[in-house]
């Protein structure tokens, strides 16, 4: 039978009520069945979480200042007394310096997602 399962062995552990709703939310949590998640435990993995609310925290935070950057590029290209103000080479520096600091904030939001390994594990099998 093409696809048939080559793990014909199962395990069965008796639960009380309590360690199966502990179980089936840590499961829940990872994004995984009771069944995948008991596995890889099993096997000597640690699942990893779904998300990790202090990322998340810190991801949003960065996002919001990227937002405000570019927000002031856009006031500062929309508003032609302002740019006046400023000749072509000041303008030109004052932009790629605002561009830059987005740059480095990607890099620390890049940082933090590989340090936090914010999505989930793979199912086995």
């Amino acid at each position: 039978m093409a696809g048939a399962r080559k793990r014909p062995k199962y395990i069965s552990v008796y639960v009380s009520e309590e360690e199966w709703k502990t179980i089936e939310s840590l499961a829940k949590s990872v994004g995984l069945s009771q069944s995948a998640y008991l596995k890889l435990l099993g096997l000597g993995y640690k699942p990893a979480s779904v998300y990790d609310g202090e990322a998340v925290k810190a991801l949003a935070k960065i996002n919001a200042d990227q937002g405000r950057l570019g927000g002031l590029i856009k006031m500062w290209l929309a508003n032609e007394e302002r740019l006046m103000m400023f000749d072509h080479d000041q303008l030109a520096k004052a932009i790629f310096g605002v561009l830059e600091q987005i740059g480095e904030m990607q890099e620390s939001m890049l940082e933090i997602v590989r340090s936090r390994r914010i999505l989930a594990a793979k199912k086995i099998g």
